[in-house]
């Protein structure tokens, strides 16, 4: 249960018995052949997409070098580094892990199988079953009763056959008793009712009902505690509720680690701040509400309270800002791109047609090709850029012009990271380097010698985008030593209009064209931590009007040139 899913992810365990298979030394032919059988069928399916495959033998070595035979006759070598298949016994899995694990269990019905008790066979089944990220098979020639109660064997069949406890623990909202609490309580003196740690965690869930979510409070994974758990057909999501007295300073940086952790196992997360809620507690739920429907909480057709999931994108920016509500991370009640920007900057965005940017629309003469751009993010290490604890800001300006003259457009993380790389004195893109550069950045974007424009909702690190002034707004180039975030949200909604002139009408068309999309930057895989960029990339392609609004934000102003 700790790692969230999407309501199309592959069925967690299979199991496949193979009847009549009889085992030859340390080999179970049968067996072997089902195991073949299975790869050969998984590989050409495309719900297995870019998955990798492992083969584990639970008992001696032969059985697995019989199926690589069969694998590189049935499949040819080429599946084995298009899937990193390796097939071994457990021990050679120990420390890695593959999407897809397929375990064979050698043993077959007709022997007299010695129960498996000892600690040693149980590491060994230990590592076996816990190599598997998304899915795992097991191929078995003998039955339950054929084996001991006490053997790892039927322990391991008997996992595979039972009833998968996908429950996530949590208390269910006993909502009369409730909102008669929350009606009469003194909240001064008055403690608010179990499970809950504060009455605004009571006020918020309250209000979710009313909307008529369902949800289950103080929700435990794996020793963790989660405010709020909204659930809906597609899934679940968090609600963190921050409140000025339990949720201070103190305790931020603990929740974002205790966030990530629960992020990188699948959860998504909404952060709902006390002081947005109690000023405008409609749209702050309307928020949370409009965020559960974009995650694919609630289906695309559910109504709650008469209200559609989804509503224009206009309106749902507005409702976002005015609760406060970022993905995973409160917006600050400033307007700063981010914690650390320089406070004098101002916003240079003037009117302009959605024509000059990138987008449906665009003027072609706009986009340059990868080959004119050439590979970004190269070099860096021998740039001598000064140190930003003691350099003039001079310096620091001309070293940033530097860096967005050779790779931009590009998000202000990358400015940090690249900076970092050719800077000698710096070890990582700390607090100090950061507000050196957004100090930089602000000064030349008022001299009018960089564009800096949000791309996303949130103002955050990665969607806020730099350009030199007079630059192309949109530049499509090969994939370099980018990571995802490292690329400009147009830049892939222009990779994605290439692919697609229209917005895929499904789940399964969209998500077969990120994939597309992901392998244009080298990125085998699509995980759910990719999805939020990419679904602000497919908003920036298809949505016009979120577009227009974007290519305005994009267009900048000539300012009047000062010397540096």
């Amino acid at each position: 249960p700790l790692r969230q899913a999407t309501r199309d992810r592959l069925p967690p365990l299979q199991a496949t018995h193979v009847p009549g298979a009889v085992r030859r030394g340390d080999i179970n032919d049968a067996e072997a052949r089902a195991v073949v059988d299975a790869i050969r069928t998984c590989h050409g399916d495309e719900r297995y997409g870019d998955a990798n495959f492992g083969v584990i033998c639970l008992q001696g070595d032969d059985q697995a070098k019989h199926i690589e035979a069969l694998l590189l006759e049935s499949l040819g070598p080429g599946i084995f580094a298009e899937r990193r298949l390796r097939c071994g016994n457990a021990y050679a899995f120990q420390g890695d892990e593959r999407d897809v694990m397929f375990l064979s269990m050698v043993v077959s019905p007709q022997e007299s199988n010695a129960a498996l008790t000892r600690q040693l066979f149980e590491q060994r089944f230990n590592v076996a079953m816990s190599r598997a990220k998304d899915q795992m098979w097991l191929f078995h020639s003998v039955q339950h009763q054929d084996l001991s109660s006490e053997c790892l064997r039927r322990r391991a069949l008997e996992f595979f056959y039972q009833e998968p406890d996908s429950a996530i623990l949590g208390v269910p909202v006993d909502v009369p008793t409730l909102r008669l609490a929350a009606a009469q309580a003194v909240r001064i003196i008055e403690r608010p009712p179990q499970p809950f740690d504060s009455w605004f965690e009571v006020d918020v869930a309250l209000a979710l009902v009313d909307r008529g979510c369902q949800l289950s409070a103080q929700v435990k994974v794996a020793a963790r505690s989660i405010d709020l758990v909204v659930e809906g057909p597609g899934g679940r999501v968090a609600v963190e509720c921050d409140g000025d007295v339990w949720h201070g300073p103190e305790r931020w940086a603990s929740d974002m680690v205790r966030q990530r952790q629960l992020e990188r196992a699948g959860w998504r997360f909404i952060r709902v701040r006390a002081s947005r809620f109690y000023s405008d507690r409609a749209a702050t739920v309307q928020a949370i509400y409009a965020q559960c429907a974009e995650l694919g909480i609630f289906d695309d057709d559910e109504q709650v309270d008469g209200a559609a999931t989804s509503g224009s994108a206009s309106s749902d920016d507005q409702q976002y800002v005015a609760s406060g509500l970022v993905a995973g991370v409160p917006l600050s009640s400033d307007s700063s791109f981010d914690d650390d920007a320089d406070p004098q900057a101002t916003d240079t965005s003037v009117d302009v047609d959605v024509a000059q940017l990138g987008m449906p629309g665009f003027d072609s003469d706009h986009l340059h090709s990868g080959e004119q751009a050439g590979r970004p993010f190269t070099g860096y290490e021998e740039r001598e850029y000064p140190d930003p604890h003691d350099a003039a800001p001079l310096n620091v300006r001309v070293a940033i012009l530097d860096i967005v003259r050779r790779d931009g457009p590009l998000p202000k993380a990358a400015i940090y990271r690249l900076y970092r790389e050719g800077c000698p004195a710096v070890s990582r893109a700390g607090k100090n380097l950061r507000k050196a550069v957004n100090s930089a950045v602000s000064v030349l974007q008022r001299m009018g010698d960089l564009i800096v424009w949000d791309e996303g909702s949130w103002k955050s690190r990665e969607d806020v985008i730099v350009r030199m002034a007079g630059a192309p707004q949109v530049v499509v180039r090969p994939p370099g030593r980018r990571g995802l975030d490292d690329v400009p949200p147009s830049e892939l909604a222009q990779r994605l209009r290439g692919e697609r002139a229209e917005a895929p009408r499904d789940a399964s068309a969209r998500l077969q064209l990120y994939r597309t999309v992901l392998r244009a930057y080298d990125i085998r895989q699509l995980r759910q931590t990719m999805l939020p960029r990419l679904e602000l990339a497919a908003r920036l392609a298809y949505d016009e009007e979120y577009a227009s609004d974007v290519a305005t934000r994009a267009a900048g102003t000539a300012a009047t040139r000062l010397p540096l």
